[in-house]
């Protein structure tokens, strides 16, 4: 995924997919939520809900909606900063160019190890950006999403 994405979907609505695709059965999706676990997650939505708005450029450092469980903790969808920071960084930027990772190398490098192995979190988006150069010094953002949403 590149830097940017797109959030223009109520997180309500994200939890109600969710339960309808934990009810249908021949649904690819696999999904590991409880129906008590659905229920908190609905709940946290709709007080989020109140303070949502649309965002169409997301960046690093930016809030975005997550859905996150601890080892120890339930499953919870709140606000984050939206970047890793890595336990040895003396200077929070780093997040800023610490927020995306090769699925193949990420349980390798020293910057994401930590957290492939012992968290992980569900971002809520609609869509996101990926860049083509179209010219030396221009490139083309395309705008990658599901087919049925906008």
């Amino acid at each position: 995924m590149c830097g940017r994405f797109v959030l223009a979907t109520k997180p309500s609505a994200f939890i109600d997919r969710f339960r309808i695709a934990e009810q249908n059965k021949n649904s690819d999706q696999q999904l590991e939520f409880s129906e008590r676990e659905l229920s908190e997650l609905e709940k946290q939505a709709r007080e989020l809900d109140h303070d949502f708005h649309e965002h169409f450029n997301i960046a690093p450092r930016g809030r975005v909606y997550a859905i996150s469980r601890h080892e120890t903790q339930d499953v919870e969808l709140s606000k984050f900063r939206w970047g890793l920071i890595p336990p040895w960084a003396k200077d929070d930027k780093i997040g800023d160019k610490c927020f995306n990772a090769r699925s193949e190398t990420a349980h390798e490098k020293p910057s994401f190890r930590r957290a492939f192995k012992y968290s992980r979190c569900a971002v809520l988006a609609d869509g996101y950006y990926e860049w083509k150069q179209i010219a030396p010094k221009q490139k083309q953002p395309f705008y990658i999403h599901n087919e049925s949403s906008e």
